[in-house]
Parts: C-alpha cells; structure tokens; sequence
C-alpha cells in the first residue's frame, strides 16, 4: 500500500500485474490508524471451505477504532476466489494446484504460483508480518495448533516463535529448515525473504465455530499490540498461557482405496501403538490397522470414511 491513505476503514479492489493474474481482482478491507507505524497483512480464505477462518477476518474492522491505531492493518478476507462458486477443496481450480505450497511463488508462473508471488512481494511486501488464517476444510477436524518457519538464525527463529504465542493455541509447531527448500507455506516463503509470518489452524470442516472464531479474531488484535498497532493491554487475553511446541510435520497416507474408520480425534497424544485407523480394501476385503511410526500429537484428522489410496488422512506432529 505504497499511496497514503486517510485513517478510517476502506474497501478498495486489488489487481496484480503477473500476466496470470490479469483481469482477477481481490477485495481489500484497509483500516488506517491516526499515527504511522507498522503495517499488519491479514488474509483468509486460500482454502474456501475454512469459513471459520474468513469469519474472523470478517469481524476484525468492528473491532479496531482508527483512532486508537497506529500503523495500519489490511485484509483480504477471500485469497482462492476461484473457488468460491463450486467450494474446491484444497486446491484453485483454473491450474489444479495447492495455493498453500507455492510460496514465494512465481510472477511468470502458472495462476497459484502468480498469486502467491503476488501477494508476498506486492500486496504484503512493507508488512511486519503476513498473517495466513486457516481452518478446517470440508472432511477435516483441526486442532487449535500455529506453524512457524525456523532458518537457523537466533536473531529470526525466536521472534518467529513469539509471534506464534499470541494466538490462543495449544500446539505450536516449528517448521525445519529442510522446508525451505523447496515451494512451501506463506511463512515458509516468507522466512526465505527473511521475513516473519504467522499461520494459524483451527475448526471443523465447513462450519463456523465461536471459539475457533475468536481464536483468529483475538489472536489479530494480539498481534497487533504487540507490534504497536494497537495501545498496550487493548487487546483480549489469552486462555491459553502456553503451547506445546512440536518440531516435525508428518502426513500420514492411506495405503489403499477404501473404507477408514479413524480412531483418533484432533489434538490428542498418540504412540507407536496407537490404532490411527482401521481401513478395509474395497477390492481384496483385507482389514488393516493403520499405526504412526512416532509418538506425537494429532494436528488434524479427515472425517470421511471414503479415502483412495495415497490420501492424506491426517497430520501428526512430533
């Protein structure tokens, strides 16, 4: 947002100028404080079926006065508005790909790899910190967990870690250095630009739950205190008073098509001999108990018994 603008809350329209994104707008919500300061980015909706997520981006303008602000907090409450008509899952229908893992994205790319550059180096390129909210999509139970991208650096992965802690989570999750590698997260993209983020889970696929709403909603307006947005001690308190922090992200896969009957629940402790699912192969008949290699914590689960072989039913941390 290099224009000034004047303090109050404005919607505008927002284009890119990649070649993939022409004649595509996004919606912005800015919302302007009387002094300068820092400059909040908050987006939703990558995954459209997360609707707790774009709920709380929705809430957040009623809850911040101008007035009392410093700096500036801007909102894209829809990221992936292809999807919006048919409510894909996961991914953006025009090129079939998981907006989620392209970052940082490319500028002459296909259409998610575009909007992904897009978003990190224009339209949150002055921002102290890029915040992704997501939730749960259709067919999932998600802990209240938050992710954070570690390079090695005790000048960056600390702060990384504190800007994780105002959100009201039980787990916390510190992303390898191996991660960025290769196209990942906003925060993974980010980290590569040296850059913070914070990213935030949350729901129950397809409805709007109050509590995982006022987990987003509140954990923003932490931020922002924090950052000197919005006056000291304005923001709500946490609940939480610490998280738990795990250091892997695995997904767990389904070895055949067929039925799955899950054992588990979303942020609950499992073992090496825990039953994560039972699964009975359409094809043979063959009945299967599916076991985690590690001890770990359940960060979110699928909820549908229809799974095909390779599926991703579920994410545990270690």
């Amino acid at each position: 947002m290099s224009a000034k603008i004047d303090p109050g809350i404005h919607r505008r329209v927002l284009g890119f100028e990649e070649s993939a994104l022409l004649d595509r707008y996004w919606h912005v919500v800015d919302i302007v404080g009387v002094a300068p300061g820092p400059r909040l980015a908050v987006m939703a909706g990558m995954h459209v079926n997360e609707v707790t997520s774009i709920e709380a981006t929705r809430q957040l303008p009623s809850c911040l006065d101008p007035a009392q602000m410093k700096g500036s907090i801007s909102i894209i409450s829809v990221v992936n508005w292809p999807a919006w008509e048919t409510r894909d899952r996961l991914v953006c229908p025009i090129d079939k790909k998981n907006i989620n893992f392209c970052f940082p994205g490319q500028s002459d790319g296909t259409f998610s790899e575009a909007l992904a550059h897009a978003l990190l180096s224009v339209w949150a390129a002055d921002a102290v910190c890029l915040v992704d909210l997501h939730g749960a999509d259709l067919c999932e139970q998600v802990a209240r967990f938050a992710v954070y991208q570690s390079i090695g650096d005790p000048r960056f992965d600390p702060e990384a870690q504190v800007i994780a802690e105002q959100f009201d989570v039980d787990l916390i999750v510190a992303l390898g250095e191996e991660h960025m590698r290769s196209p990942g997260r906003s925060i993974t993209g980010r980290a590569v630009m040296r850059q913070h983020g914070a990213f935030v889970e949350a729901g129950i696929g397809g409805m709007i739950g109050e509590e995982e709403v006022r987990l987003h909603r509140d954990g923003v307006l932490r931020l922002a205190e924090y950052y000197g947005i919005l006056p000291k001690g304005s923001a709500p308190r946490k609940k939480v008073p610490n998280a738990r922090i795990l250091h892997e992200y695995h997904w767990i896969a389904s070895p055949c098509r067929g039925w799955c009957t899950m054992h588990i629940v979303a942020g609950s402790d499992v073992t090496r001999a825990t039953r994560l699912a039972t699964l009975v192969d359409l094809e043979t008949g063959i009945e299967r108990d599916l076991l985690p290699e590690f001890d770990g914590v359940v960060l979110w689960k699928d909820t549908s018994p229809v799974v095909s072989a390779g599926q991703i039913i579920a994410g545990v941390g270690r």
